[in-house]
């Protein structure tokens, strides 16, 4: 309700922005996709909006469209690794894995604590079978971030992947009782 307020008394992008964060936080990603458009109507040079935008679409299956806003804020700044995360989540839904890979890895180096990097290439890893690299990386994730349920099922999948069944139950088990409490 205050963003809404704010962008009724003021045109600024950053409210736009602000509230489409809100509206996707919220699981409303048509007001989402609306909000940030409008961001960036009004700042269309600013690349955190239409990378906001980007991965609302890659969130929504809308592969088309993500790939699009991807291919604008790359244009502009090769380097930004946010849409080159998308970029390389865009080549996995083709099932380039090996591309992705490696577009994933350049990026490992000097982003090692980046979450959203570091399950990005878990995730590839397991697509490419390469198990022990993608449960080192789930590891480190589970270490900052024991409850988070998005980590711990990767590993699970990666356990039974493996025939560890002990070690998948053990994991899963773990999730029944966090979700409890």
């Amino acid at each position: 309700k205050c963003f809404s307020k704010a962008v009724s008394i003021s045109k600024k992008a950053v409210y736009y922005f602000n509230l489409g964060n809100a509206y996707f936080y919220n699981g409303w990603c048509d007001e989402a996709q609306k909000a940030y458009a409008k961001a960036i109507y009004y700042e269309p040079n600013n690349l955190d909006y239409r990378y906001s935008l980007a991965y609302l679409y890659f969130k929504n299956n809308e592969f088309d469209k993500s790939k699009k806003e991807v291919e604008a804020i790359l244009s502009v700044s090769k380097g930004y690794m946010g849409a080159q995360i998308l970029c390389a989540l865009l080549y996995n839904q083709n099932k380039e894995y090996s591309k992705a890979k490696l577009l994933l890895e350049k990026f490992l180096e000097t982003n090692n604590e980046n979450e959203f990097l570091l399950i990005s290439l878990a995730k590839t890893y397991s697509y490419l079978q390469m198990y022990s690299k993608s449960e080192q990386l789930l590891d480190k994730l589970i270490k900052k971030s024991p409850e988070n349920s998005d980590y711990l099922s990767e590993i699970t999948e990666i356990y039974i992947a493996e025939k560890e069944y002990d070690k998948a139950l053990s994991v899963v088990e773990g999730i029944i009782k966090l979700n409890k409490n």
